[in-house]
């Protein structure tokens, strides 16, 4: 697949905050991510657009999805990294995922927030 350098600029595009360990995650999702097909990847939370650049950048078709939207800056961000053509995004509850069984080779998310009563009470 594409070969990545994480350098210091793309470890802040993706991760934002805390970059010394989740870049640190890059290492345990690589058997999945740098693969020698592209897959069809999810990323959920995805707000700025981070995780689905990174999956983007390795060659992956990737929905991002976020409960209200990705913003205006994930646009930007996968634009700037050549990826736009990559991305579909989508608004999603990750708690009721719109998206058919096995739609897709990997889930990806980092840093979700969210109600633990809606979890207790979630189908």
């Amino acid at each position: 697949m594409t070969k990545i350098t994480l350098n210091a600029k793309l470890i802040k595009d993706v991760f934002e905050w805390d970059r010394t360990n989740w870049a640190a995650s890059v290492e345990f999702w690589n058997p999945w991510i740098d693969t020698k097909e592209p897959g069809n990847f999810l990323t959920l939370g995805e707000k700025h657009g981070g995780l689905s650049l990174l999956f983007a950048l390795y060659g992956h078709s990737v929905t991002a999805t976020d409960l209200e939207g990705v913003t205006g800056r994930a646009l930007s961000l996968h634009k700037e990294y050549n990826v736009s053509d990559k991305m579909t995004y989508a608004k999603a509850n990750m708690l009721e995922i719109p998206f058919e069984n096995n739609s897709f080779d990997f889930i990806g998310f980092k840093s979700v927030l969210c109600d633990p009563e809606k979890i207790r009470k979630s189908p």
